[in-house]
């Protein structure tokens, strides 16, 4: 019997490797501009070498869609394909960035990640280049709760062998013009993203994921810039998130530029209320009931977003004069606008005898003025590369640089494939054995997640790590198992018995943090309705609502249970804010059924809605 050497440790490939073994560059072009094309030197290669590179192409071209291979004509359909939250109501929320085309923008995101867009970078289906209003999504993903709230796919297929990845960073960024219809970016054009990573090791690459083919494709090694280098190099950005002061000259300045003159507010207009600092908006502090009415010659806004019942409205000085950022919050997504501060009628007298007050005295005004002005510029961020103070998290180590040609996921990650230990874990809820929908678990001391199914049940890890092991079943709810109960129940044995306390999904959330990184990041954890200013009585710990199938192309099945409350709506609502249909008819356990086939594609949110004005949310998508 011939005898057989079988490698049980198979080592990581090496970057050359991965180079050999990577896609093929058409493969990637539309994705990224970040390698040179080799085709441009084919007439230095010789005429055989012509003949085999333009037929191997010939075949490439006849066998891919090529109706328009300047655009991605897939939509958002491609982006979320492989891409299942297995909580929807815990997902990673977006931050919604709206400008105009034609102007482009740079946006620094709560984290500190940069986002800088070209003018005109965007065009339709059709591959017409789109100048309207512009909705830019973004989500970033960086710790392992990340990952599992996103549901994103963190294994990698290289010659043959999945390996997991262990992360440095991930973001998601998609761009929808009026009415939640999806665009792409224009051929030539780039979004060029500074993504923060808490990790410095060179070891990473970057990927992105091609959701058709459901798996990562190898883009080119991670490009690292500290912190401290790339904001000493960094020229002032145009960011609409925060802004510092402009000037610290000692010069006089105009009253008239510092206290904001009242403006009576509209009655047509959209009005709203919005919690801010005064110390930080001085140039308000002297007011009481300031309401900021939204700015539509600077943007469209979409009615729908007044009805939205949002979790809070927050407010920030922009960099156009007279204009502030209103940041529209829920627990499933965050819109930004501009606005104007206004005053209703019963207010608007009051405000101006203040505005002439503060006006007759001068002096006063201009010292005062100058007093606020410099309390902001201490206090204010004055770089990037200070940003880090508000992270909830340890410092960043600085940034990693992708120019993005293709809108979609990318990461910054690198391949790990460890000697495993195997046991097959059983699971009890209150003595009875328990087979939960989805396992996961993670070594603390690498930021990676693995994932089984629960009737598959093997657990893999390497012996002597420190294990944190959490299982979801099919209503959603969470149990977390420490590392003190993983170790001492697999020290045992390769079939431990765990008995499960089942938490709900925001508490198993915040359990699941916790265990990871003690008190950080529970701020990270989107807000429930008890928590937020729509404070209501309801326990809510059984609502529910189900969206199937997901994803859509022509009828949506929605059914809900946990309420018997009489006057029930159900509102289906665009990425975009933009309110789609409203079911008033709805029955507790009952199956309603919806058209979406008008629907542009794209992610839509089917939102149930008590009489209270409590509500929860699910994401599903029409393809």
């Amino acid at each position: 019997m011939s005898k057989f050497s079988i490698n049980t440790d198979k080592k990581i490939p090496s970057d050359e490797f991965i180079r050999e073994n990577m896609p093929s560059f058409e493969s990637v072009a539309g994705k990224v501009t970040m390698m040179k094309n080799p085709l441009r030197r084919l007439w230095q290669w010789g005429g055989g070498s012509a003949m085999i590179i333009a037929a191997a192409f010939s075949v490439y071209w006849f066998t891919t869609d090529h109706n328009n291979p300047a655009v991605n004509n897939s939509g958002l359909k491609d982006s979320t394909h492989c891409i299942n939250a297995p909580i929807p109501e815990i997902d990673v929320p977006t931050n919604t960035y709206s400008f105009n085309a034609q102007d482009g923008g740079t946006f620094v995101t709560d984290n500190g990640t940069k986002i800088k867009v070209p003018a005109l970078a965007f065009t339709d289906s059709t591959g017409k280049i789109h100048k309207g209003p512009v909705d830019l999504t973004f989500r970033e993903f960086h710790k392992v709760p990340d990952f599992f709230r996103s549901g994103i796919p963190m294994t990698y297929d290289s010659a043959g062998t999945e390996y997991t990845f262990e992360s440095a960073g991930m973001f998601e960024m998609l761009a929808f013009g009026p009415g939640g219809v999806p665009l792409q970016l224009a051929k030539g054009k780039t979004i060029d993203v500074d993504m923060v990573s808490y990790d410095d090791d060179p070891k990473f690459n970057t990927y992105y994921l091609d959701t058709v083919a459901d798996k990562w494709e190898y883009i080119e090694h991670s490009t690292f810039t500290p912190a401290e280098v790339l904001s000493d190099n960094q020229e002032s950005s145009d960011d609409y998130t925060f802004n510092t002061a402009q000037s610290q000259s000692s010069a006089p300045v105009e009253t008239e530029k510092f206290y904001v003159r009242p403006e009576k507010a509209s009655q047509s207009g959209y009005v709203f209320r919005a919690e801010y600092d005064k110390k930080l908006l001085p140039e308000l502090a002297i007011y009481d009931n300031v309401l900021f009415q939204v700015d539509e010659k600077h943007q469209s806004f979409d009615p729908g977003l007044y009805k939205v019942v949002w979790s809070s409205v927050n407010v920030k000085k922009s960099k156009l004069d007279g204009l502030y950022i209103l940041k529209l919050s829920r627990p499933d997504t965050t819109v930004k606008v501009y606005a104007r501060p206004v005053f209703d009628a019963a207010s608007y007298q009051t405000a101006v005898k203040k505005y002439n007050s503060m006006m007759n005295d001068d002096q006063n005004a201009r010292a005062d003025y100058k007093r606020k002005s410099d309390e902001i510029v201490g206090n204010r961020p004055q770089s990037i590369s200070q940003i880090s103070s508000i992270l909830p998290s340890e410092n960043i180590k600085g940034y990693r640089s992708i120019s993005v040609a293709t809108l979609g996921v990318f990461n910054c990650d690198y391949p790990i494939r460890v000697k495993y230990e195997n046991i097959k874990p059983v699971f009890t809820e209150n003595g009875n054995r328990f087979v939960p929908a989805r396992i996961y678990w993670c070594d603390k001391s690498v930021n990676a997640m693995y994932e089984t199914s629960g009737s598959d049940g093997n657990v893999s890890f390497e012996k002597g790590t420190r294990i944190i092991m959490w299982v979801v079943d099919n209503s959603g709810r969470m149990a977390v198992i420490s590392e003190d109960k993983f170790a001492a129940a697999t020290k045992k044995s390769n079939n431990p018995v765990f008995e499960l306390s089942f938490l709900t999904p925001r508490e198993g959330l915040k359990m699941l943090n916790h265990e990871l990184y003690g008190t950080k990041f529970d701020d990270d954890i989107p807000a429930t309705s008890e928590e937020s200013s729509f404070t209501v009585q309801t326990n809510t710990n059984d609502l529910k609502i189900e969206c199937f199938p997901n994803p859509a192309s022509t009828t949506l099945n929605i059914r809900y249970s946990g309420s018997d409350a009489e006057s029930v709506k159900i509102r289906i609502i665009s990425i975009g804010g933009q309110q789609m249909t409203e079911i008033n008819s709805c029955e507790p356990g009952k199956t309603m059924t919806t058209d979406v086939s008008s629907y542009a594609p794209g992610v839509y949110f089917c939102q149930l809605i008590l009489p209270s004005g409590q509500s929860i949310s699910q994401r599903f998508v029409r393809q």
